[in-house]
């Protein structure tokens, strides 16, 4: 889809824009969130955590050793899988689809509260916002 640009007098809210604010207005100031990659507003729109943000990178070794562990943790891709070929968005948007319970207990062990999702219906995990293309589940 085509960049949102913050224009003067056109509002436009795409459906990460909606669910963004939404997960904002349903859970609290604490909650830790893991989003399909490509998401780039939702740290402004929800003013949410993020336990891992892909594009917010600070260029200093320590930050990035902790990101690139992150990064290894929530989506299961390392260098390993980026030179076998593998796209991390196409991890990203099957893990956060359709996770196992080991993900989601593994995920609940890192202080994650939150996922969002392109499902409607994972099963074992609470809905509590949704638009046409995203869903807030409660972990």
């Amino acid at each position: 889809s085509p960049p949102e640009y913050m224009l003067p007098g056109i509002h436009m809210t795409s459906a990460e824009v909606d669910i963004s604010e939404q997960a904002q207005h349903v859970t609290d100031v604490e909650a830790v969130f893991i989003v399909p990659i490509e998401f780039t507003a939702f740290r402004w729109y929800a003013k949410r955590n993020l336990y891992v943000d892909y594009k917010a990178l600070f260029h200093q070794e320590e930050f990035l050793n902790e990101w690139y562990d992150r990064i290894g943790n929530i989506y299961a891709y390392s260098i390993k899988e980026q030179h076998a070929g593998f796209d991390i968005h196409a991890f990203s948007e099957e893990l956060l689809s359709d996770p196992s319970q080991l993900s989601i207990d593994y995920w609940k062990g890192l202080g994650i509260t939150h996922i969002v999702s392109t499902n409607s219906e994972i099963v074992g995990l609470e809905v509590i916002a949704g638009n046409e293309e995203y869903y807030v589940y409660r972990l």
